[in-house]
């Protein structure tokens, strides 16, 4: 038993062809990787929020913890933010 084929498949490039971009990947080009020599370091206290758990925070806020110290709000995640600390990136709660 054979199956038979009732169109042809087509050949036709897509728009991207040419351009050096394939349509995998295609979208937002990659942001910067936060670095946090560069990007909290040398910011001054008073552009930091002090942490809370019931406190709503944003991507690319910076905040200050009590054990931890300076860091930049990585991601959020329902009520989750990763940070990025001086030593490590750290899941902390939010919106209690």
């Amino acid at each position: 038993m054979s199956i038979k084929r009732t169109q042809s498949r087509s050949t036709r490039q897509s728009s991207h062809a040419g351009s050096g971009s394939s349509i995998f990947g295609a979208g937002k080009p990659k942001e910067k990787e936060p670095v946090w020599q560069e990007d909290v370091a040398d910011r001054p206290d008073d552009a930091f929020t002090a942490y809370s758990r019931a406190g709503r925070f944003a991507s690319g806020e910076l905040v200050s913890h009590p054990t931890f110290g300076k860091g930049l709000v990585v991601r959020i995640d329902g009520k989750k933010m990763e940070v990025l600390f001086s030593d490590s990136r750290r899941t902390l709660a939010i919106g209690g």
